[in-house]
């Protein structure tokens, strides 16, 4: 969601009724590496990876993949509750994000008028830390039907989903017991030299935290006031 519009368009409860409600901001940092033929050095492998592609191409049973997009998000040690089902935002022929805005789209995937016309989007989530949590939980058979887990031992795997079909969510993260950090879209993540990572904005530094790699460390927090 890029503005409270769409937020309050697509989360209905008190933001349907207040327009100026807060927008919840998760703390979730992506960074493109691929997008719209734009590749950063070094990226090639990953993107064009054999696993990746047979994996799409046995998911739809499709003769041609056409490998497009590669994002990261730093999410692993932040705070962050288990997040909520959904299904991501779903593209068609001549209709997508970069076009339209998300509402538009995800009235067109919810109304299923539009299934000849949609872009079929394989989607690899995969683990590239060491960390145990972070997982993925997801729903293979529908909404109503059981979900798998995938979670703990997770480095250097991945799982292949049509998840602009298919609901899942992600698995909590860090020390989510205290409450999620409130952001603003303007903040951002930035690695420190002592190996602390800071979430910054306009108003000053949000929070500092120590990586979940460095076992009996404090996690440093100094919340924007």
């Amino acid at each position: 969601m890029a503005n409270r519009a769409e937020y309050a368009t697509l989360s209905g409860g008190s933001a349907h009724r207040d327009p100026q409600a807060a927008m919840p901001v998760a703390p979730v940092f992506r960074g493109d590496w691929a997008f719209n033929g734009d590749i950063a050095p070094g990226v090639e492998p990953i993107l064009g990876h054999p696993a990746f592609i047979d994996a799409a191409r046995e998911l739809f049973d499709a003769p041609i993949v056409r490998p497009h997009t590669v994002y990261a998000n730093l999410t692993w040690q932040l705070p962050f509750p288990q997040g909520r089902g959904h299904v991501d935002i779903p593209a068609f022929r001549g209709f997508d994000r970069t076009t339209v805005p998300v509402t538009f789209l995800t009235i067109m995937g919810q109304s299923g008028l539009f299934e000849a016309e949609r872009v079929k989007v394989a989607t690899a989530v995969a683990w590239m830390y060491a960390g145990a949590d972070g997982g993925f939980e997801y729903w293979p058979h529908g909404p109503s039907g059981p979900s798998v887990i995938h979670e703990g031992s997770i480095y250097n795997t991945a799982v292949m989903g049509d998840n602009d079909f298919m609901w899942h969510r992600v698995r909590p993260t860090g020390r989510p017991d205290g409450g999620m950090v409130s952001l603003s879209l303007d903040d951002q993540l930035h690695r420190n030299h002592d190996g602390t990572w800071t979430i910054c904005g306009p108003g000053g530094d949000v929070a500092t935290y120590w990586p979940q790699c460095h076992p009996g460390q404090p996690v440093v927090e100094s919340r924007r006031i």
